[in-house]
């Protein structure tokens, strides 16, 4: 991240007034909840505001981004910031995975994202597993951590990165010291999923909720960092992100990749349809899903829900709500052809059951074997009696 300041954060005037007002009158929660979606602002504005509790020489409305401490974060060398974040074992960490283990990947990682996803983290870190999390080890380290004194800054941070990924066991093990933290000690929790934490560490923290950015905030922020940005592509890119970031980051770096993933679903979608002739090919298709990690699975199974949300639309005369690459729209009008306002809604149901399945590690060769054979009876009558 350059220089991860308030300035460079786009929008959020109100949230950033807010942060500001706590510290210039004493009264920082000493646990923080940053609730953003995926690709939101939530990390970059924890992190700016620890930076500007840090700072030596801080302004009225952000930090001097020059003194030793700025310096630092900066860097993601402050020795009195600690992150935590889900992990997971790789050739480089064969076990044990623990944040600290991966720090150098981790500040390439910041260095290089100012709005991250988990997805994206995974490739960093070079692993094969299907899931990361935060392991009931790291409670210990963060335990162990905030028991030191501080090295150089009157206050110390544990910016926790997807507190939905600890484990009930870590969880339980961080009540006592999230709520009765050691003096000068603030722990920042960035989350994307309030529901999934532990109710006892949820009410332990003050809720920040960080919304979707205006479109104005968004363009500008796009312009700034891509000069000479065509309007096309800016406005294909606004409409596209919906006011996330990442998002729009995606829709004007990663058509490529995009393209591939729709493609990947229109095969399989293929091969439902035909599901009489097709049923060995799913059963090997079914196999090759589950050899891959949990977030591909779930990142494939939550495109398929867009692109039926998509076909909804274009069957019912509103496709201008739609927010697709030109390669997306030709698979869309294609496939549309086999939908129904009675199907749809059936499908979508049968994603969601299979995500829901999948969080819970169900048989992944079973589930997708399962899916492909419900969607290949939904949107082809002649597959019902199979």
């Amino acid at each position: 991240m350059d220089k991860v300041l308030f300035s460079k954060i786009p929008g959020y005037s109100d949230l950033k007034g807010k942060l500001l007002d706590s510290h210039n009158s004493g009264r920082i929660g000493h646990a923080l909840l940053f609730l953003g979606e995926e690709g939101s602002a939530n990390l970059a504005l924890a992190i700016a505001f620890a930076q500007f509790i840090s700072c030596e020489n801080k302004g009225q409305n952000d930090s001097c981004g020059t003194c030793r401490s700025c310096v630092k974060f900066e860097k993601n060398v402050h020795p009195d910031v600690h992150f935590y974040y889900p992990t997971a074992t790789s050739k480089s960490v064969p076990k044990k995975a623990l944040s600290h283990l991966y720090a150098s990947q981790w500040r390439t990682f910041l260095n290089e994202n100012l709005f991250v996803s988990l997805s994206n983290w995974l490739l960093y870190m070079e692993s094969e597993q299907k899931e990361a999390i935060i392991p009931t080890d790291e409670s210990l380290q963060i335990i162990k951590d905030l028991s030191l004194k501080s090295f150089e800054s009157p206050f110390r941070f544990a910016i926790i990165w997807l507190p939905e990924k600890l484990n009930v066991q870590a969880s339980n093990r961080l009540l006592k010291i999230i709520e009765e933290p050691p003096k000068n000690v603030f722990f920042f929790l960035v989350s994307e999923n309030d529901e999934a934490i532990l109710p006892t560490i949820l009410s332990r923290t003050q809720i920040l909720r960080i919304g979707k950015m205006t479109s104005t905030d968004l363009s500008k922020w796009l312009k700034d960092t891509n000069p000479g940005l065509s309007e096309s592509d800016l406005t294909f890119a606004l409409k596209y992100a919906e006011g996330n970031p990442l998002n729009a980051s995606l829709a004007l770096n990663k058509d490529s990749e995009q393209i591939g993933v729709t493609e990947d679903f229109i095969a399989w979608a293929r091969l439902c349809y035909e599901l009489g002739k097709k049923l060995p090919d799913l059963i090997k298709w079914s196999e090759t899903m589950a050899g891959q990690k949990r977030n591909d699975q779930k990142d494939f199974l939550v495109y398929g829900m867009e692109f039926l949300r998509a076909g909804m639309l274009r069957i019912s005369d509103t496709s201008e709500l739609n927010h697709l690459y030109p390669e997306e729209e030709q698979h869309v009008s294609k496939f549309s052809a086999l939908l129904n306002t009675k199907n749809v809604p059936l499908l979508i149901d049968e994603i969601n059951s299979a995500i829901y399945n999948l969080e819970r590690n169900a048989n992944a060769k079973i589930l997708f074997l399962n899916l492909s054979v419900k969607f290949g009876k939904l949107i082809n009558p002649k597959n019902v009696n199979l």
